[in-house]
């Protein structure tokens, strides 16, 4: 499992069997969707807050959610559903 060091706030999630994951949050100072596969560092893949994030079975898709900054913990109607490529 990779290490993740220097997050001051996870919003959420997403783990993967191949021991990859993804974090919501803020890691030093800079608020994104981050990227951890075991013996890489870790790297940012999207610089806006995402939440919510869901791994394809394959591990080369994430499906998030784009932050509509309502304070509602569902989807609402200003929310994006997104699909990002993973290299």
């Amino acid at each position: 499992m990779p290490v993740v060091e220097g997050f001051t706030t996870i919003h959420s999630f997403a783990t993967h069997s191949s021991g990859r994951f993804v974090i919501s949050g803020e890691r030093n100072g800079q608020e994104g969707l981050w990227l951890a596969d075991p013996g890489r560092p870790v790297r940012r893949i999207a610089a806006e807050r995402l939440i919510d994030p869901a791994l394809a079975p394959d591990g080369r898709r994430i499906v998030v959610i784009r932050d509509s900054h309502s304070g509602l913990p569902w989807i609402g109607a200003m929310s994006t559903v997104l699909v990002l490529p993973v290299r």
